[in-house]
């Protein structure tokens, strides 16, 4: 080959691999972006719009109920202290009417309020989520929402926090990690001192093996606690 076919080929030779380069990288670029547009849209979400579901006539009667229950057992005893068994159904009408309540009476606002949580008590297990806005709205919404399944008991001055289940988007996590955190939440000195609070209303609180829960409670003192509470 003469020396002038080579100075011709060296060109074309480097310009054909720097092309290739560049589909490679091309390509790479793309398969990242699509692993991090994936991990985005498992992850975030749009706010939440609604609907939330509001206590009706069924709910305040299923209140009115417990109430009258708990006064005739405070009546027969004299230390105050009641028991009472209450339905998966009466539950979640207390949640509702206690949701609507703190909307509608609570002066304190908070980032997330309860109404945010959709809580719901089903298969002796409280769901619900937790819903963290970033406010940057191009990653999927911005929405993280932290979806958890738990058991929740209280047996004398210690709240238990058992989590069964929680997903962060659509991502799982692992409990047992999950469960460390929410024992040195609950250890901290701030929910300490709100759990000294509901002492003075709550006793203890239960989950049966039929799915209902027991509560023994003094509810002389549930008024004074909300005042307090909303002051």
């Amino acid at each position: 080959m003469s020396q002038k076919e080579q100075q011709v080929d060296a060109p074309v030779k480097k310009s054909s691999g720097a092309k290739r380069l560049l589909i490679v990288c091309g390509i790479v670029f793309l398969l990242i972006a699509a692993v991090v547009w994936l991990f985005v849209s498992m992850l975030f979400t749009s706010p939440y719009t609604g609907p939330y579901q509001e206590p009706d006539i069924l709910d305040w009667f299923n209140q009115a109920a417990i109430g009258n229950r708990l006064a005739r057992k405070a009546k027969k005893n004299p230390q105050k202290l009641c028991t009472i068994k209450v339905s998966e159904q009466e539950v979640n009408s207390a949640i509702r009417c206690g949701v609507f309540g703190y909307e509608k009476y609570n002066k304190k606002k908070t980032a997330i309020s309860p109404r945010d949580l959709r809580l719901e008590y089903k298969n002796s297990l409280f769901c619900g989520v937790i819903p963290l806005d970033t406010g940057i709205r191009f990653l999927n919404g911005g929405v993280l929402e932290i979806r958890f399944a738990a058991k929740i008991t209280k047996m004398q001055n210690k709240v238990i926090v058992d989590v069964k289940e929680i997903h962060a988007g659509k991502i799982k996590l692992p409990s047992d990690k999950v469960n460390e955190r929410v024992r040195e939440y609950l250890a901290s000195p701030q929910v300490q001192k709100n759990i000294e609070e509901l002492n003075e209303v709550i006793e203890s609180f239960e989950i049966l093996s039929d799915g209902r829960v027991q509560i023994s409670c003094y509810p002389d003192n549930v008024l004074a606690l909300i005042m307090k509470r909303n002051r």
